[in-house]
């Protein structure tokens, strides 16, 4: 397991598959999957502290399971069901060498390794308490996630287009990206296009003053 990824290398990674793989925007993800020889399989997946699960990726059996019980909102919602899937290749690609390369990657109190995508509301950062370990993880992944779907030109030019200032604008953004709205926020803050006001609505630009709030990531 890694610690600090620098967000270029995150970048890099992430859009190597789209030069070696000639993707383009709205690409099959699930296509993807199967050339990375990654497993994809639908089944119920229990809560984990109260917390809704959408997907896991078990590494050492190089396979994503999606939590059946929430078909219904992942067949929905096109963007949720990139995003999720997205994050999970982060987590391989970033956090398991060692499987990818042959090895073993074990917790140290010797269980498989598993990373989760947990819902939160409407998509949202997450509310529950995360170790230092596993937050820093599931940032990393969520980064992967948006560059993997929308590389840094792809995203600069939507939003062009349509901008983020209000929901309306973002989840349209959003929408025209093929991404979930926790993934156009991640960019925008990351970007530093964006912010949410002290009401949390998004606003183009970068904060007025220090200290407003900001997309929370």
């Amino acid at each position: 397991m890694k610690g600090f990824i620098p967000r270029q290398r995150i970048e890099r990674r992430a859009t190597e598959h789209w030069r070696r793989d000639g993707l383009l925007a709205g690409f099959d993800v699930d296509r993807l999957v199967d050339r990375l020889d990654l497993g994809l399989l639908w089944e119920p997946i229990a809560p984990i502290d109260g917390q809704v699960v959408a997907a896991e990726l078990v590494a050492e059996d190089g396979l994503i399971t999606l939590n059946e019980d929430l078909r219904p909102l992942l067949d929905g919602n096109v963007g949720f069901y990139r995003f999720t899937i997205a994050h999970e290749i982060g987590h391989w690609d970033l956090h398991c060498d060692a499987v990818r390369g042959g090895g073993a990657v074990l917790f140290k109190e010797g269980g498989p390794l598993i990373c989760r995508r947990l819902v939160f509301g409407r998509d949202e950062p997450p509310t529950a308490q995360l170790t230092a370990t596993e937050a820093q993880r599931e940032h990393q992944a969520n980064l992967y996630a948006t560059y993997l779907l929308a590389p840094t030109e792809v995203f600069l030019k939507a939003f062009r287009q349509v901008g983020c200032d209000g929901w309306a604008a973002t989840y349209a953004l959003a929408e025209h990206l093929g991404l979930s709205a926790q993934a156009t926020l991640i960019r925008l803050a990351e970007e530093g296009l964006g912010y949410r006001d002290p009401d949390g609505n998004p606003r183009a630009g970068r904060p007025p003053q220090p200290g407003q709030a900001s997309f929370g990531l």
